[in-house]
Order: C-alpha cells, then sequence, then structure tokens
C-alpha cells in the first residue's frame, strides 16, 4: 500500500487492572486511519472491536496495538533478490554453496548498498514491485548440511529473510514512523549503540543495523554462523582483528559506520558459558527477529536473554524483537503464550509498531515489534539453574 501513516490517538483512560498479557502489551487505542493515495480516501485500518490476534473483542482483552506502519518503501529502503547461476562457468564456488543460492540485495535510506547471500528465497518479505527471484529451489539428494550437529528446521529457516527483519530494520531505518521509543532508539543507534542479535540467522539484520552506526554481535547456531553471518559479514565489510578483555576473540568487520561479529549462542546452555564477558557487560540492546515460532524455542530463548540481563551493566537495556503470528496451533508459539510467558517473569511488554503481511501460499498474518523491559527485580529460574539446584538437593 502506498500513503502516509497517522498516528494514533491514545486513550488511557481505558487503561484498567487485572487485564490479560494481550492487554498489557497493548495499550487501549482511539480507531485510526491510514491516508491512501492516490484516491485520497481514507481506509480504516483496525477498530475497535477486534483483539490483536483478530478475533472478536471481549473483555479483558484490549484492542489493536498502538501503531500500525503501512508496508511499502519507507524512506528508499529497498530489497529486491535473484537466483544465483551456479551453472555460470565463471561464477565462484563459493557463490553456489548450499548457503548461497539467492543473492539479496538490500538499499539503506543511508546510502548503503548491501549484498547477501541466502538459501532460499525470502517468504513474505518484499514488496509488489520489488525485484523477486521467481520459481523455486528443488532440492536434489541429501541436504549439504544433513550431517552437520545443528541441522534442524530452527537452523535451515535461518537462511531465508522472514517479514519481521524487514520490520526491524525498518524501525531504525524510517523516519516515516511516528513513535517516541522508535525515535529514540534511531537515536542510541547514531551513536553507537552495542547490541546483541540472538537468532540472526543469515546476519542480514545485524550487518544493516552495524553499517547505520551499531556495534553488533550477531549470534546463533554454529551452522549459520558459518555458512551465513560470517561470510555476509565478510561481503559487505572488511575483516579485522577484534580482541576482547580477558583475550577473547569474536571475528568481526568492520561494515559502514560500525562493526558486526559472528558468534555461536545455543539458548540452551548459559550465555556467559559462550560469548565473552566484556561483550555480556557491555551491551546495551538485545534485538531477535523471526526466532520464536516454535514453541519448543520459547524458554530457552527466554532464559538466554536473562542470562545476558543479569550481566550488562546497563540497568536500563531492553529487549526489541518481531513476533509473526501463524495458523497452525500445538507447534507454533502463540501471541497469548508468548506474552503470558514474558509476563510470568515479571517484565513489562509493550507493542510499538505492527502490521498486516500476506505470505505467499498462507493468506495474511499479523506482524508486531516489541519492547520488552526485563526486571531484574524479579527473575525466576532458568532450566539449566533449575536442574542445578535439584542437584544440590539431592546432595
Amino acid at each position: 500500500h502506498e500513503g502516509q501513516v497517522r498516528a494514533p490517538k491514545l486513550n488511557d483512560s481505558c487503561q484498567r487492572p487485572h487485564l490479560s498479557a494481550l492487554a498489557l502489551a497493548f495499550p487501549r487505542t482511539a480507531r485510526f486511519e491510514a491516508q491512501v493515495t492516490p484516491t485520497a480516501t481514507r481506509r480504516e485500518t483496525k477498530t475497535r472491536d477486534e483483539t490483536p490476534d483478530g478475533r472478536a473483542m471481549s473483555a479483558p482483552f484490549a484492542p489493536a496495538p498502538s501503531s500500525y506502519v503501512e508496508a511499502k518503501k519507507l524512506d528508499g529502503l529497498v530489497f529486491a533478490e535473484e537466483w544465483i547461476d551456479c551453472d555460470d562457468d565463471g561464477g565462484d564456488e563459493d557463490e553456489c554453496d548450499a548457503s548461497g543460492r539467492v543473492r539479496c540485495r538490500v538499499g539503506l535510506p543511508c546510502g548503503a548498498q548491501l549484498v547477501f547471500n541466502l538459501r532460499d528465497k525470502s517468504s513474505g518479505v518484499l514488496l509488489q514491485d520489488e525485484t523477486k527471484a521467481e520459481g523455486t529451489f528443488e532440492q536434489s539428494g541429501v541436504n549439504e548440511f544433513f550431517f552437520e550437529p545443528n541441522f534442524g528446521l530452527e537452523a535451515m529457516t535461518g537462511f531465508q529473510i522472514w517479514p519481521g527483519s524487514r520490520l526491524m530494520i525498518e524501525a531504525f531505518a524510517s523516519t516515516a514512523i511516528n513513535h517516541v521509543r522508535i525515535k529514540y532508539w534511531q537515536e542510541r543507534l547514531a551513536s553507537r549503540l552495542n547490541i546483541i542479535e540472538i537468532g540472526a540467522g543469515a546476519g542480514l539484520v545485524g550487518t544493516c543495523l552495524a553499517t547505520m552506526g551499531g556495534n553488533v554481535v550477531a549470534t546463533d547456531l554454529p551452522l549459520l554462523v558459518n555458512h551465513g553471518i560470517w561470510p555476509n559479514a565478510k561481503r559487505n565489510g572488511d575483516e579485522i582483528d577484534h580482541f576482547l578483555t580477558g583475550g577473547s576473540s569474536l571475528r568481526t568487520a568492520r561494515v559502514g559506520q560500525g562493526h558486526v561479529s559472528a558468534a555461536a549462542l545455543d539458548w540452551f546452555v548459559p550465555a556467559e558459558r559462550q560469548l565473552p564477558q566484556s561483550t555480556l557487560q557491555n551491551t546495551d540492546l538485545i534485538i531477535a527477529c523471526d526466532c520464536l515460532f516454535l514453541r519448543k524455542l520459547l524458554q530457552p530463548f527466554l532464559d538466554t536473554v536473562q542470562s545476558i540481563c543479569l550481566l550488562s551493566k546497563d540497568k536500563d537495556l531492553r529487549i526489541l524483537l518481531t513476533f509473526q503470528q501463524r495458523h497452525m496451533s500445538g507447534i507454533f508459539t502463540s501471541l497469548e503464550e508468548l506474552l503470558s510467558k514474558i509476563q510470568e517473569r515479571g517484565w513489562g511488554v509493550e507493542c510499538l509498531i505492527w502490521r498486516d503481511i500476506a505470505v505467499e501460499d498462507d493468506g495474511d498474518h499479523r506482524l508486531f515489534l516489541f519492547e520488552v523491559t526485563p526486571s531484574l527485580g524479579s527473575v525466576v529460574q532458568t532450566g539449566e539453574e533449575k536442574k542445578e539446584s535439584v542437584q544440590d538437593d539431592s546432595t
């Protein structure tokens, strides 16, 4: 859709006690509209009669989240994809491995042009007039990564780009989004924000934020670090020696105005056992895009976030995460379950921006960007801590 979005008018008088996790995340808002061009007609984006997950509203649920963003090119942010011609005799063999079948080009509002190699084309990311990689890739034989220790659905989906990654980049890059917290994080990024990205996949978001001035440590499973994050970081920047306090080092590339480092992070192992202490202590922000779709990963993710928060010197540390609703229940995390698990830890959560997206062959989905405020005074035990506690009691 084309057009400029008007900021909603908040109605604080509708805040009520004893609200569900959904109501806490989505403060009650007045009805708001988006101006659509060229017909200049008004289209009602959301009414008071639905909950954030699309159901008819009944107490104690709050209606739509606070800021709707049109799916359009914001301030010159452009995506384009193409298949890599692996049959070209002059092609680089590295360009045609399992993590390099699709080339994605990203043009940032600052003028930077970035290139990322992916295993498959994106899902629900590109706009109608953006160049797409037509057709599908047919896998022949055994997957190249089948015998890798981290092979699985959660790893293989990381080689694609998902809608939440684009929304996160827009939040930091666009001046068209009128939200006080979005403006705040844009200013912080320009002043060399220290970011840990969890579930970075192919490294697209971390590399883009580094280009805009951030110092990003992009983390994921070793399979994705070695075949996605680090190759793409080098593709867009210059490798440098980056030694940290205590003799630890991370593979780092200078990209644009900032730096992006690549590091393995297993959510089932405490972060302090995997990342340098100086990295954890100096973290200002944690980001995560499109990585909470499987229910089995929700608790380990929150445990990992908690361990980083406890070690950071920045007591105002926040988490920005994107979440896409999906139709299948049971396997996929629901919106209400996500917010409930966050609330159980005593953490605050607010929806900053959201949009509806169309996914090929799967209909419409709702996509959110949440800001989570951890409360270190109400820490719950992680799975690892509970296990150790049981062992101590038995002793």
